[in-house]
């Protein structure tokens, strides 16, 4: 399983957002990565985007919409690869592996479905451009150890996966 691959990177400080891409509508992904780097601006953060490895659609058609915009992008790499200090994900699976990585979270999602809905007043959860600086704040500031360990117990316990050499070695 892909966690034996990657191990816990705290570091902060890089002064960088990455966006984790889940959908698959390409206007919706631009539409959030010109939000993005609206608040990226405003916190003098960099904006990192990484695709999601399964996406069927080419980084370029984003590359092309935002030319002369400082936006690293990322496909074929594991998140635990990539230097950053906050991830912006729709309600999707990464999370697990964001937690694992100890970083903080943004849920940035216009539908309050999915994955981790039970965990969205555990998270900061922004639904618009709007409600996004003060999830961001609050994610910057917010200690993820009590649900990091509840999520990583919820959904990597009873057979689902192991992680190297044992769950004890994460929490």
């Amino acid at each position: 399983y892909k966690f034996a691959e990657i191990k816990p990177n705290v570091s902060k400080n890089s002064g960088t957002m990455l966006y984790c891409v889940s959908i698959t509508n390409m206007d919706i992904v631009g539409d959030k990565i010109e939000d993005l780097l609206k608040i990226a601006k405003v916190n003098s953060m960099n904006l990192k985007v990484k695709m999601h490895p399964g996406s069927f659609y080419h980084m370029d058609i984003l590359e092309t919409r935002f030319k002369g915009a400082d936006i690293e992008y990322f496909k074929e790499c594991d998140v635990g690869d990539i230097d950053f200090d906050v991830a912006i994900i729709e309600n999707s699976t990464i999370m697990v592996d964001l937690m694992f990585l100890h970083k903080p979270v943004v849920i940035f999602d216009r539908k309050a479905e999915g994955y981790f809905l039970e965990y969205k007043d555990e998270f900061p959860w922004a639904e618009n451009i709007g409600e996004l600086q003060n999830a961001l704040d609050k994610a910057l500031s917010k200690d993820f150890n009590e649900i990091r360990k509840k999520i990583m117990n919820q959904e990597l316990h009873n057979g689902r996966c192991s992680i190297w050499p044992s769950t004890e070695n994460i929490f």
